[in-house]
């Protein structure tokens, strides 16, 4: 490759390629939210009604799930620590009507409930559940 190791000719062509989206406009870059997020935010000092949040229900800046959040954070710690498939899990924390007076008020009106580890798996399943057969979405 003309005295150039393979290394040194994908970081070229990256370069250039990125040098490209550069000139064009293209190129994207992680912008700074102010505060919270919510539906009207302020993102690189400029007021925006914000469009890209997975926050659908508003309940990321909810007072009494933040408030829940610190308890538990507190009463076990913050981080996953690795697969529960694989590592197992805290029987303290499993989803169960017997963790809290909290957690037994919220069940109580609850008749079943599903958790998904995303956004997308959530939607996937609603979207599942109500669409038949050859329906168009």
């Amino acid at each position: 490759m003309n005295g150039k190791d393979t290394s040194q000719v994908l970081y070229d062509t990256l370069n250039r390629g990125l040098a490209d989206l550069d000139t064009r406009g293209l190129r994207r870059r992680r912008k700074t939210i102010d505060g919270v997020c919510s539906a009207h935010m302020i993102v690189d000092g400029r007021k925006i009604i914000g469009f890209a949040s997975n926050d659908y229900l508003g309940l990321a800046a909810h007072e009494s799930i933040r408030a829940a959040l610190a308890e538990g954070a507190s009463l076990y710690g913050a981080g996953s620590g690795g697969s529960h498939l694989l590592g197992g899990h805290c029987a303290r924390t499993r989803y169960s009507k017997k963790n809290s007076r909290r957690s037994r008020a919220v069940s109580s009106t609850i008749r079943a409930r599903s958790i998904f580890s995303t956004g997308y798996m959530a939607n996937l399943t609603v979207l599942t559940a109500l669409a038949g057969r050859g329906t168009l979405v």
